[in-house]
């Protein structure tokens, strides 16, 4: 039961504390890399559209301009590894390896 209320207090609170300590970190006259920077700010809201970009030497398109490819490039799976649940309720975690795929619309 210790390891599910960490864990729900973690998904929580973890970003809004991370933020404030990448801050304070700034103020206090610490070392922050730009990387750290921009992991602190989290997601943005808002997005441009693309009809492709290029990610490490990876060239993705969208369906949209597929249409008119003979290739097709628009697909990305990422494999994430870690502790999940099955519900909300449930207070046993299971590792597992998860696949998550998307297509650019």
């Amino acid at each position: 039961m210790f390891d599910y209320e960490m864990n729900k207090i973690h998904c929580q609170y973890f970003a809004d504390w991370f933020k404030k300590k990448v801050a304070r970190m700034e103020e206090q006259g610490d070392e922050v890399t730009e990387d750290l920077k921009w992991l602190a700010r989290g997601p943005f809201r808002s997005v441009a559209r693309y009809s492709g970009y290029l990610v490490k030497g990876y060239r993705f398109h969208t369906r949209y301009r597929e249409e008119s490819l003979r290739t097709q490039n628009s697909g990305v799976v990422v494999t994430v590894e870690g502790e999940n649940y099955a519900s909300s309720r449930d207070r046993r975690h299971v590792h597992s390896v998860n696949n998550y795929y998307e297509v650019s619309r």
